[in-house]
């Protein structure tokens, strides 16, 4: 039997695995907080628990957490390469614990229609991020994680992680500004998660930062040395007042700088 056939069935299978894993885990969490929903006594249920790939979503969750009140109540999210509403989520776990809501954007079709039954009450867009309006062509994964715009993250993970595309779509690009423009409707962002998969920089570049600050942003980087000056990501934070306060393994933590002494 062909070898590289069956290592791509397994890598299918595993991608496959992990998703229902995760999206098992989620409702059996929610099942177990909607049997406490009626209780008096506060919800702990959430605290140890993560649906993000290295735990960035609890330590998101201090910053907007205190010892007198729990944590924050209907905020705010924008997050940008969505890819799934369980699955490596930086933002479900404010969704399902914290009555909070926003907006999911992402170019793959199948994540939207994912949220969209997930997070009906949310704004969901089938659009990329970019530094202008247009089009572009986008690769489409089979594991939608790995879905990009960017020609060097394509080869790597093709080529050499061999990971399996689906096809070439053309794919509608907004700006941030522009989508913020349309849909926050005056409300203030509280949470700012970005993974757009080599992406990252062009995503923040098109915010407009005057208008839109959120509290604390959350990017994917590739760098081995987080603080080496070779991040565009980190130079474009601090230039907009931003400031470094955590890092879970591929994801850098920023904070507003007039907040940075207000956590917990």
């Amino acid at each position: 039997m062909d070898t590289a056939l069956i290592a791509e069935s397994a890598t299918t299978v595993n991608a496959l695995a992990s998703e229902i894993r995760s999206t098992v885990a989620a409702k059996n969490v929610f099942a177990a907080y909607a049997k406490k929903k009626e209780s008096s006594k506060p919800m702990s249920i959430g605290d140890n628990y993560s649906f993000s790939q290295f735990g960035e979503d609890k330590i998101v969750r201090n910053f907007f957490s205190s010892r007198s009140h729990g944590t924050k109540k209907r905020g705010v999210y924008v997050d940008v390469g969505c890819h799934n509403p369980y699955r490596f989520s930086n933002t479900e776990i404010f969704h399902l614990f914290h009555e909070w809501s926003g907006i999911n954007i992402d170019l793959d079709d199948r994540a939207i229609e994912a949220f969209n039954k997930a997070r009906p009450d949310d704004i969901n867009l089938n659009v990329a991020v970019g530094l202008e309006n247009a089009e572009l062509t986008a690769t489409i994964f089979e594991d939608g994680a790995m879905n990009s715009l960017d020609a060097d993250i394509v080869n790597r993970q093709s080529i050499v992680n061999k990971h399996k595309i689906l096809e070439y779509k053309k794919v509608q690009v907004r700006t941030l500004a522009s989508i913020l423009e349309e849909h926050l409707q005056n409300r203030q962002i509280d949470f700012l998660n970005v993974d757009a998969e080599g992406w990252d920089d062009q995503v923040l570049q098109s915010n407009n930062w005057n208008k839109y600050r959120p509290e604390i942003v959350a990017v994917e980087h590739c760098a081995s040395n987080i603080c080496s000056g070779a991040m565009p990501s980190s130079k474009i934070l601090e230039e907009q007042g931003y400031t470094l306060v955590s890092w879970a393994v591929r994801t850098l933590i920023y904070k507003r700088i007039d907040n940075v002494n207000n956590a917990g």
